[in-house]
């Protein structure tokens, strides 16, 4: 019974070493590049709602997430206001990322076992808000 249990238990351990850990969120390579607009602590707070959702990605990897720049987050804060109606956005700030998909088919309709690069994520707030995110992919 004991051996039978150590076997089980050394099943179950080997099971948890192949699930991606929640801290491998902490490895994501972060660029916060140039900016006048917007602060690290402007940016960090964006970076966690990309984060939020990603985490939901089954079998997604994040690599990296970069600030496109500050003419782009100007130049959209109109196409983010056109994507919530009403919301009467005064910033908009938008990045880029790199992750590679699942190794399997189904992974929410990525190519299995791809890298994808260039994944923009374009967030909106008003009066100094909370960050909403509203659309991400290929621009």
């Amino acid at each position: 019974m004991k051996k039978a249990l150590a076997v089980v238990a050394a099943v179950f351990l080997f099971m948890l070493c192949g699930c991606r850990p929640s801290s491998d969120m902490n490895r994501v390579s972060i660029n916060y590049g140039q900016s006048q607009m917007y602060s690290q602590k402007d940016m960090d707070a964006a970076i966690s709602v990309i984060k939020k959702e990603f985490s939901s990605w089954d079998g997604c990897v994040l690599h990296s997430i970069a600030f496109t720049s500050d003419s782009v987050c100007a130049d959209n804060v109109e196409y983010c206001n056109s994507l919530r109606e009403g919301a009467g956005f005064d910033e908009c700030i938008v990045f880029e990322s790199s992750f590679h998909s699942p190794r399997y088919a189904g992974g929410g309709g990525f190519t299995p076992d791809q890298e994808y690069r260039g994944w923009s994520w374009y967030l909106a707030r008003k009066d100094n808000g909370a960050w909403q995110l509203l659309t991400w992919g290929y621009a």
